[in-house]
């Protein structure tokens, strides 16, 4: 396991925001995971997913699981910053 902690900052409102808010709002999930140890805050005029290292598994499992480009995208980044390889 990595240790190392995704912070996705986003503009408040914008595509990213929206994608991150819909992976963070599931809740509790069929495999009864949820982000409990993650933080998430507004900042100005941009929202900060501080996701928690031992959640990076639920993350990266939700955005493929998001049927978009853009969550592929951001999966593909995350796990090229945390493991230094792509997926």
């Amino acid at each position: 396991m990595n240790d190392k902690t995704p912070l996705i900052s986003t503009p408040l409102f914008g595509e990213d925001f929206e994608l991150f808010k819909n992976i963070v709002n599931q809740g509790i999930d069929g495999r009864l995971e949820a982000f409990t140890k993650s933080e998430f805050r507004a900042r100005r005029n941009r929202f900060e997913f501080h996701f928690h290292p031992k959640e990076n598994s639920l993350l990266l499992r939700r955005l493929c699981e998001t049927e978009s480009d853009r969550a592929d995208e951001w999966a593909d980044d995350i796990v090229y910053t945390l493991y230094g390889k792509a997926l």
